[in-house]
């Protein structure tokens, strides 16, 4: 049977696992990271274990901030949604009821598919880890260290189908029908769910540069097994931003269609009263329109920005320089 999502309240997972409710999630998963690092710490020293700061730091970095990146990607999606809802819904109790679905099966684990997609990750990174052999001197070491990671994969994995399900969402809602006001082409809209894959794509960038740092700087270095996993990671803020770039591309194409079905009625109905009535008002009046048609024409049909720019050119970076670095430490 299906999971009824009609009447249940969506609640990010990295929000509903916060065992402290009362401490917000920006101050509870920052000292999450801060005493996982400081125990660390306090591990490292009594096993006499070898230190590996900057690979310990920037994991537990990530382990405070990630979860809150993934919550604030919740309720920005929320945001967002509600406030472009009206240009893609005509009925707003059916919106409200996409926006509950989307936020359950994309934000949380109930759906199947955020249960593979976290669980392949998990599986893999695990066996990665096990085949390299553990790090450690200490056995004890080696199972905390094991544990740690675990959850660690657990959280990439999770934010990995986060990212393909709004990059899923995103393409379903460029396929329908728009209600821009007429002759609107740099309308709200188009920027606001461009800004918001934008920012998502930069954080994927900048955590993939801090997971390179931390594996190189970690207990197996850029050994070829890491670099497999880095080189495939490589790719990913850079299909990010193809496809939302893509996406916004198609969505101001329908926009700019739906401009020259309503411009080219207005020409034929005007032509027709000129044709038939030699009418000279009516004559001047399809001149006119007949100019915002070739406006229409001529409207851009691609995001160019300058944050777009930047990130493509960013991700692009990363990725060349990823291979880059594969070549040289395969020699």
């Amino acid at each position: 049977m299906g999971h009824n999502t009609e009447n249940e309240s969506a609640k990010p997972t990295f929000e509903a696992i916060i065992l402290f409710k009362r401490i917000p999630y920006w101050i509870y998963w920052p000292a999450i990271g801060f005493l996982s690092f400081v125990l660390g710490e306090l591990l490292t020293r009594f096993f006499a274990e070898n230190y590996f700061l900057w690979s310990r730091l920037l994991f537990n970095v990530a382990f405070g901030t990630l979860p809150i990146i993934n919550i604030w990607f919740f309720h920005s999606f929320r945001k967002t949604m509600q406030e472009i809802s009206i240009f893609f819904w005509q009925d707003d109790a059916e919106f409200q009821r996409w926006l509950k679905n989307k936020e359950i099966h994309i934000f949380t684990l109930r759906s199947w598919m955020a249960k593979c997609v976290t669980g392949f990750i998990f599986v893999a990174g695990l066996i990665t880890i096990i085949l390299l052999g553990l790090p450690f001197k200490s056995e004890l070491f080696n199972l905390i260290g094991l544990i740690c990671f675990s959850i660690f994969l657990m959280f990439c994995g999770n934010t990995l189908y986060i990212s393909i399900g709004l990059l899923s969402t995103l393409r379903e809602i460029v396929n329908r029908p728009t209600i821009i006001p007429f002759f609107m082409p740099h309308h709200r809209v188009i920027s606001k769910l461009q800004n918001y894959y934008l920012i998502q794509t930069l954080f994927i960038v900048l955590y993939y540069i801090g997971l390179v740092i931390a594996v190189w700087r970690g207990p197996y270095g850029l050994n070829s097994a890491m670099l497999i996993w880095l080189t495939g990671l490589a790719s990913y803020p850079l299909v990010m931003f193809s496809w939302s770039f893509l996406q916004i591309h198609f969505l101001m194409q329908n926009i700019k269609q739906s401009y020259l079905e309503t411009i080219n009625s207005e020409v034929q109905y005007a032509f027709k009263n000129v044709f038939n009535g030699h009418d000279f008002q009516e004559l001047e009046h399809l001149e006119k329109i007949m100019n915002i048609q070739n406006k229409i024409h001529t409207l851009a049909e691609w995001p160019v920005s300058v944050g777009g720019a930047l990130t493509f050119l960013t991700s692009l970076a990363t990725a060349i320089i990823q291979i880059i670095v594969s070549t040289y430490f395969r020699k």
